[in-house]
């Protein structure tokens, strides 16, 4: 809604109340017949339209006139742009928050930490990243399409021979990171975790909070560095709290059962409907489920379409690729189908244990079909 100034209509009612009438001794006066209001910045008696307005306020003008409230503005303008720097203070104030030892590459930052793992500095009353914050003392202003990188990989080291500054890069295509993942396998890549000292390669434990050297972690092929988060003597307290949260999650299936068995039906779908998209033996083995059921009169009674039939999936997979014409694949599945050469509507069969049912379905009768020739064909026989 738009904001709704004070009329003089409603300023001289406001004037005739008593709130009104007392203000107006002391901030209002004419003068010749011109109303003047007080300014209470620079103590002048100035006519109401040197004055912004304002629905604040009871006459619906600022107490402050034009010429002041501008002065005040430029002032905060200049105040915001010195305080955006670092000055002497705040750099004596930046090392003493830094961990500086003898023959260590990294310079540790030890105050506030974000989530990312990045030191956070104040300046001027606005919190910076801190290792940014000392880079352009250093080096000059940075443009925000540029940013930095650790090449030590330790998000809260401050060494600006440690930080590489460069373009805002594209995200990496799964291609990459799986060309990235080959190219480091093996080796020890840096991580927030890990730090080296001396030259030993230290790691922190996720539960302890301790640095240990690498040999007092378990193996892990999925970490950056080889070893996984807990250290061999938190490991074992790990388990018993994970013992502990498989209590909590019976605890809770228990006392709300069909809400736990709805979330899981639910998570459960989700994975069914990614794994649809993605392997085409299930999309293969879900289309001749789906076509069994349908095709007898009381259903499968939930057995598997795999025991109903002589072959496997992988028999079908291959007979059907065997029968493939020039521009099918399983990656243009949806445009061809899978095809009766004798159609269902030709035999009489209602459970799997009939004649008709095994010559329905074995594999001298499922061809593939482009999806337009199918649909032309319907329920007629093709030779």
């Amino acid at each position: 809604m738009p904001v709704k100034f004070h009329t003089a209509e409603t300023r001289k009612r406001l004037a005739e109340t008593s709130r009104g009438n007392t203000n107006r001794r002391k901030f209002h006066k004419v003068v010749d017949g011109v109303e003047l209001k007080h300014c209470n910045r620079c103590d002048q008696w100035k006519p109401l339209d040197k004055y912004f307005k304002s629905s604040k306020c009871w006459d619906g003008l600022t107490t402050w006139c034009k010429v002041c409230v501008q002065a005040d503005d430029n002032r905060r303008k200049l105040l915001r742009i010195e305080k955006a720097g670092m000055d002497i203070d705040d750099l004596s104030r930046f090392i003493d928050k830094v961990d500086i030892r003898e023959g260590a590459d990294c310079l540790l930052w030890t105050g506030a930490i974000d989530k990312h793992g990045y030191g956070v500095f104040l300046i001027g009353g606005k919190s910076k990243v801190a290792h940014r914050a000392f880079y352009e003392y250093a080096e000059g202003e940075i443009s925000k399409d540029k940013m930095l990188s650790h090449s030590c990989g330790v998000n809260n080291c401050v060494n600006t021979n440690h930080l590489l500054l460069g373009i805002r890069a594209i995200p990496m295509s799964d291609e990459t990171k799986k060309k990235i993942s080959k190219a480091n396998k093996g080796r020890i890549l840096p991580s927030k975790k890990t730090r080296t000292e001396d030259g030993i390669v230290l790691k922190q434990c996720c539960k302890c909070s301790t640095w240990k050297p690498l040999e007092k972690f378990f193996s892990n092929k999925i970490a950056k560095d080889g070893r996984g988060s807990y250290c061999k003597l938190c490991r074992p307290k790990q388990k018993y709290d994970y013992e502990k949260n498989k209590a909590y999650i019976l605890r809770h299936k228990n006392k709300d059962p069909e809400r736990y068995k709805n979330k899981t039906l639910m998570y459960a779908k989700k994975r069914m409907r990614e794994l649809y998209k993605t392997s085409v033996k299930h999309r293969l083995s879900v289309a001749m489920s789906t076509r069994i059921r349908r095709s007898l009169k009381n259903g499968k009674d939930g057995v598997s379409w795999k025991r109903l039939v002589e072959y496997s999936l992988d028999d079908l997979k291959n007979h059907l690729e065997l029968k493939f014409r020039e521009g099918m694949a399983w990656e243009n599945y949806g445009l061809w189908h899978i095809d009766h050469r004798k159609p269902i509507a030709s035999f009489d069969y209602k459970t799997p244990a009939d004649s008709g049912f095994r010559e329905c379905w074995s594999l001298e009768n499922l061809q593939p079909l482009w999806a337009k020739e199918n649909m032309a064909k319907g329920a007629r026989y093709a030779n």
